[in-house]
């Protein structure tokens, strides 16, 4: 089975009966802008403070840190698989309550989804416990070996000591950095070689033609990208400890920080939805471009190859395999419009 390589025409129409009226779309935009706005501010408030009051958020961490070791739950060998199971099923809650109990979901949905997206229809309570049996399967798979592994050869020791705030905020954007850059190159041979891709990969592009590209689409791996994924997340995390020949290895707060991260931004690009706290939204300026996201992704499934990256966009770009989405050609033109405005 070949990648597909025929882009689909979407037609810009709403499903379940879904009327687009233009004033409540511009209102949505707006109450979305407005929370990423906030989001800015929070953030950036955050990151001057960490820099005038670095010592205090270094000895409020250190703190936190010898109280939180000699916790039962951070002593667990399995404990960061366990926190980012946590994160992953949290995360298709918060998508699958949003779309059951606010009414305008259909306008947070990137442009690319509004045409195809599908409503589960699940109540909010419902969406609390319900988990495909599938994903539920692909859990077990996938934890299983970890948990029975942590038994057999327990070997967890916790640091006394844990580096400054800014040291941990480095090595979580190292990891995410470098996972990024090793995933693409798996998933870059994936679609290029036929044989791994119907081997690997093309059950996942198969679930996106069944219910087209919904969170729950994340775990719909066959057995061997499971474990290519857990391959890249492993080197990943032991990355830096192979080059400085185990001189030095990432703090288990910056690991569990990385994993929740990660399965949260995994969810979230299978879900369709512009959310305001998308890495491309928060970032200012052209830079948005740098960043993937739902519409990245959206635009790799739709047309069957491209936006090999998951968060980044830097080497779709360097290979030629960079696929703007509807929302990039759009940002694109908006500029473009602005200086011919601007120069008369």
């Amino acid at each position: 089975m070949a990648p597909p390589t025929n882009f689909p025409k979407h037609k810009f129409t709403f499903t379940d009966g879904f009327e687009h009226n233009p004033s409540i779309a511009k209102q949505e935009a707006v109450r979305r802008a407005t929370i990423t706005n906030i989001l800015r501010i929070v953030m950036v408030t955050v990151a001057i403070s960490a820099l005038i009051y670095r010592s205090s958020f270094d000895f409020l961490l250190t703190n936190t840190w010898q109280w939180v070791r000699e916790t039962r739950l951070l002593k667990w060998d399995t404990c960061e698989p366990f926190l980012a199971f946590i994160v992953f099923k949290s995360s298709f809650f918060l998508y699958d309550a949003f779309e059951a109990a606010y009414p305008n979901y259909y306008y947070w949905l990137i442009p690319e989804a509004k045409g195809t997206h599908i409503r589960h229809k699940r109540s909010v309570l419902y969406s609390i416990v319900y988990i495909t049996p599938e994903s539920l399967a692909t859990f077990i798979y996938y934890y299983g070996p970890i948990v029975a592994f942590d038994l057999i050869f327990p070997r967890r020791v916790l640091p006394e000591t844990i580096p400054g705030f800014w040291a941990i905020i480095g090595e979580i954007t190292a990891m995410l950095v470098t996972y990024d850059f090793v995933f693409f190159w798996c998933h870059y041979m994936m679609h290029k070689h036929r044989g791994l891709y119907r081997l690997f990969h093309a059950k996942h592009h198969e679930a996106g033609v069944k219910y087209p590209l919904i969170s729950w689409g994340t775990v719909a791996l066959s057995f061997g990208q499971t474990w290519t994924n857990l391959f890249c997340s492993i080197f990943t995390v032991n990355s830096i400890k192979f080059l400085t020949l185990g001189s030095y290895q990432y703090h288990p707060i910056s690991r569990i920080g990385y994993n929740c991260i990660t399965v949260f931004w995994l969810v979230e690009e299978h879900s369709g939805y512009d959310m305001p706290w998308l890495l491309r939204n928060i970032v200012p300026f052209s830079l948005r471009t740098l960043a993937g996201g739902p519409h990245a992704h959206h635009a790799h499934h739709t047309r069957g190859h491209g936006n090999y990256q998951k968060w980044l966009t830097y080497l779709d770009s360097l290979m030629g395999t960079r696929l703007e989405s509807f929302d990039d050609i759009y940002h694109k033109k908006r500029i473009q419009l602005a200086h011919q405005v601007n120069g008369h």
